[in-house]
């Protein structure tokens, strides 16, 4: 173990733990060191939804074949600016083919450590479908866009 004195690096510990992995964890509590072990789980496919939803304003549903389709869009977003609509299917994330549940989780986790980390790369790469189209769109982060908007708006 090593000491950690940020919430960064600490958000940054626990995404390299795998799951089903036991971590021991030494706390400050009620005036004394006590040592916390907790057990790295899977993100339930809600708090993946919802995370979805933040990172790239949209919702996915489960598609017929690989990828999901988006069933709603935030209009204040990325994705709708760049023109995402309802009913395309996301086929890929940053690299990662999306071809479940689980796929999903992984790459949005990446985009949360991404995120969060200092090195941030800012933007989400996707593989959309549409019809018989695929496009490759690179979404800046919603705090990106919406500094970038409020520049070209002056």
């Amino acid at each position: 173990g090593h000491r950690i004195d940020r919430d960064r690096s600490f958000f940054e510990a626990l995404n390299t733990s795998l799951v089903g992995q036991t971590l021991e964890l030494e706390v400050w509590r009620d005036g004394g060191v006590k040592t916390v072990r907790v057990v790295g789980t899977d993100l339930p496919n809600h708090i993946v939804n919802d995370l979805v939803e933040q990172f790239l304003g949209m919702k996915l549903v489960p598609g017929v074949g690989p990828g999901f389709k988006i069933s709603e869009l935030k209009p204040d977003y990325p994705a709708a600016f760049f023109g995402i609509v309802a009913g395309d299917t996301v086929l890929g994330v940053n690299g990662r083919t999306l071809t479940g549940h689980d796929e999903l989780r992984r790459a949005i986790v990446d985009i949360r450590r991404d995120y969060a980390s200092t090195n941030a790369r800012n933007r989400v790469l996707l593989v959309v479908r549409r019809g018989a189209q695929q496009q490759h769109i690179a979404l800046p982060s919603y705090e990106a866009f919406t500094a970038f908007r409020h520049l070209n708006e002056r």
